[in-house]
């Protein structure tokens, strides 16, 4: 637990540069789904009456408060056994279910529980991502929810499915693509193309398009007219701005 709590922790500035600063802006940006609707489908689920700023401000206090726990609880497992610490994919289909075999009967509990945990994770993050382009469907092709989400959902399990088949050996050399497999294009197309576009075209239609008034008394019952400007200010440029720096810096990476 103590060089779990080091790794994670305490710094080591030596190693930080304008790219580590790129890559927590981009993670930040993942990870709170920008970018993809899911935002947007939470907060129209909201009352009228929901303070949009505390609400913000709780929304990231909790997301980061959570990593910090699961991150302490999962690399105190990884440095028990020995393990080299890694991140992503590699990490939780890989390098837990090691670990988790070298408990036994408890590994196997663990195990169970925390993919489980995970599942159920995707789950959700699968329902808020897919409502946008469901509502979309059902309001300009005049689709059911039902013919929309199997639609959908023929699509993903498609996608699925060769996403599968580009990891198994003897099939995945006939689903490489410009030097990636099937499975990490999409990951790259999604991460490093749609999300950015997706960010960016929300902030130039908030501060471009939406009017200024109309967005002051959205928020102005919760800010003061100062923190409204710096927040406008923000919205129209440095998020721009901000995240196409991100998307050079990884499609560079």
């Amino acid at each position: 637990f103590v060089q779990s709590v080091k790794f994670l922790l305490v710094p080591d500035f030596s190693k930080l540069g304008v790219s580590s600063i790129l890559t927590a802006l981009g993670l930040a940006f993942f990870t709170l789904s920008l970018g993809v609707g899911v935002i947007i489908v939470y907060s129209a689920s909201l009352p009228d009456n929901t303070n949009l700023v505390s609400s913000s401000i709780i929304i990231v206090v909790i997301n980061v408060v959570m990593g910090i726990l699961m991150g302490l609880v999962i690399f105190t497992f990884v440095f028990e056994f020995g393990a080299t610490p890694s991140q992503g994919v590699g990490l939780v289909f890989i390098s837990l279910p090691t670990l988790f075999a070298k408990l036994g009967t408890l590994g196997h509990v663990l195990a169970f529980a925390f993919f489980s945990a995970l599942l159920f994770a995707g789950i959700t993050s699968a329902i808020s991502m897919l409502e946008p382009f469901t509502h979309y469907l059902i309001r300009e092709f005049g689709f059911s929810r039902k013919k929309a989400l199997a639609l959908i959902g023929a699509f993903i399990y498609c996608m699925g499915i060769l996403c599968i088949l580009s990891s198994i050996e003897g099939v995945k050399e006939n689903l490489v693509f410009f030097g990636k497999s099937f499975f990490d294009c999409l990951d790259f197309l999604s991460s490093n193309i749609i999300m950015p576009i997706g960010g960016i075209t929300v902030s130039i239609f908030v501060g471009f398009v939406i009017k200024k008034d109309a967005l002051y008394i959205l928020f102005g019952p919760y800010m003061s007219r100062a923190v409204f400007e710096i927040w406008y200010f923000m919205i129209r440029f440095v998020a721009p701005i901000s995240i196409v720096i991100i998307t050079i810096n990884a499609l560079r990476g």
